[in-house]
């Protein structure tokens, strides 16, 4: 069954209760690529970064919560500054923009082709809007249109330089390309920046194994399943060993 954002919102809500921070962050990312613009996502990554210690993390999430959300500034964070001002306002614009609703609900659809006109749309109006790339980048990917991919994911880098997801999406376009170094490259990067990034780390388990790099492969997804063996990770680990082991 396919999962939602909101299932992974849950379930990282459930790790975090347990004291489980980075398995929670896990989950809030997971999120996050389903749905970039979920506020609560970020304010709640924020909260498990800020409990891991990883402060400066833990404020990009926050502040981006205030973005995409007032709400989240009024209660936690100061947005007196007018930049910030201007930002909050544009972003939050975009995300209760229309074109952002109906690209995400296109999506959710695997109506791909309409979801990359609405995230344009959105785009044209707001340049500087990252998640907006993101989105993109994500429907052109499953396109197989894996250059325009790169080149959305470029932009989210270059709006966002710590982005986990930004270096994980182009990774995975790379992988698409069979362009094997510079994925690995792209998602050593992401799991630097995010090391309890596990889809990261399935996608460099798979792109071991397009290599025909089984024993790496092997070790990064029994990996996966020993550190948490009843999750969906976990359970996608075991079908790729399957895969493997034939």
């Amino acid at each position: 069954m396919t999962r939602s954002a909101e299932d992974y919102l849950k379930q990282g809500n459930e790790f975090y209760k347990k004291g489980d921070f980075a398995k929670a962050i896990v989950n809030y990312s997971e999120a996050l690529r389903l749905n970039p613009g979920y506020a609560s996502a970020y304010f709640n990554r924020g909260k498990a970064y800020e409990k891991k210690g990883d402060e400066d993390k833990a404020q990009e999430d926050f502040d981006q919560a205030v973005y995409l959300n007032p709400e989240f500034g009024r209660e936690n964070r100061d947005t007196n500054d007018q930049k910030s001002k201007q930002r909050l306002n544009d972003e939050t614009a975009a995300l209760t923009s229309e074109h952002f609703k109906c690209g995400n609900n296109y999506l959710g659809e695997d109506n791909y082709k309409k979801a990359i006109e609405e995230f344009s749309i959105v785009i044209d109006m707001y340049p500087d809007f990252d998640l907006a790339y993101s989105a993109r980048g994500n429907a052109y990917h499953m396109e197989a249109e894996f250059n325009k991919s790169i080149t959305d994911y470029n932009k989210v880098i270059e709006l966002n330089p710590n982005s986990s997801l930004g270096y994980m999406g182009r990774g995975s376009a790379y992988a698409g390309k069979k362009e094997f170094v510079q994925a690995l490259l792209d998602l050593n990067k992401s799991l630097q920046l995010e090391p309890d990034n596990t889809p990261a780390l399935i996608n460099r388990a798979l792109v071991y194994m397009s290599k025909g790099d089984n024993k790496r492969a092997i070790a990064e997804f029994e990996a996966i399943i020993q550190e948490n063996p009843n999750d969906q990770f976990a359970a996608i680990a075991r079908q790729q060993l399957e895969k493997i082991r034939k």
